[in-house]
């Protein structure tokens, strides 16, 4: 622990250091589950969408008086049942007026605002949204004009291929196993065009855990 991560650590009292546990715990909990979710070597583009949807959504229910209050309840039944520890309150701000449940309700808050920030400018950038555009174009045949900055896409050509996929059979998963297990098609132009639309997903991951577990090894 560094000198100003112990000084920080032993300025706050043991109830605040229990509230604290208990609020962040809530926070923490959710993000280690899309953690763990991001971590997914099979992973698609549209699923972490969801995963980060789904957990921003749990979030935001947070934010409110009665999620708050009852966080705020369990500490301080937590606190009660410990007797070499004081009652909840405010002892690092002398300028703060008030109850403790006001002022740690605008500090829990703060927590999840600044999450959701880092959601948003993480998760909501254009060049995520292009990529789920390639990965749908793969899966429903659905082409745009957000290929065509990938030189080495024909856009006509592909819409041609992945038509007569459509029409062959309408099943997104029956046209994921048939591309990733290499099909020919009679049109050798397709194909190239096919294959060069699934290494475009392929050189670019949707989670980080390849490059993790590669820094992992370097360390042993």
């Amino acid at each position: 622990m560094q000198p100003q991560q112990r000084v920080v650590y032993f300025s706050t009292s043991a109830e605040e250091r229990l509230l604290g546990l208990t609020l962040a715990s809530a926070v923490v909990g959710e993000l280690e589950c899309l953690n763990i979710s991001l971590q997914k070597k099979t992973l698609t583009v549209s699923g972490m969408q969801a995963a980060v949807n789904h957990v921003r959504s749990s979030l935001k229910g947070k934010r409110n008086d009665k999620s708050y209050l009852a966080l705020y309840e369990k500490a301080t039944t937590l606190v009660d049942s410990t007797e070499s520890i004081d009652p909840i309150q405010v002892t690092h701000s002398s300028r703060f007026v008030g109850k403790a449940e006001d002022h740690y309700r605008a500090e829990f808050f703060k927590v999840l605002d600044s999450v959701e920030v880092q959601f948003c400018q993480r998760f909501d950038q254009v060049s995520l949204k292009i990529l789920q555009k390639v990965e749908n174009a793969l899966l429903t045949g659905e082409v745009d004009e957000s290929l065509d900055q990938y030189p080495e896409l024909n856009r006509a050509s592909l819409y041609s291929c992945l038509s007569f996929a459509t029409n062959t059979c309408a099943s997104a998963v029956w046209r994921q196993q048939r591309f990733s297990g290499g099909c020919q098609w009679r049109c050798g132009a397709c194909s190239q065009q096919v294959e060069v639309l699934i290494r475009i997903l392929m050189v670019v991951p949707v989670s980080s855990c390849e490059a993790e577990r590669s820094f992992s090894s370097l360390r042993r």
